[in-house]
């Protein structure tokens, strides 16, 4: 990503903000979060980590 005509004043104060949290501070929560923005969830997810077998054959799913 290349930042083209960006100019800094002396006047004005730099600050980092975090845009994917309503207090505008980062964590891990919010990373963790950000991190699956946009992903759409399928109705297979269920059938997959919510097996039906017994405990020995769960284990290995």
């Amino acid at each position: 990503m290349l930042v083209h005509d960006f100019q800094l004043h002396v006047q004005n104060d730099n600050d980092i903000i975090w845009k994917h949290a309503n207090d505008e501070i980062y964590s891990v929560a919010t990373a963790y979060k950000a991190r699956f923005l946009g992903l759409t969830l399928s109705p297979m997810d269920f059938m997959i980590w919510k097996t039906w077998g017994p405990p020995k054959i769960k284990f290995f799913a």
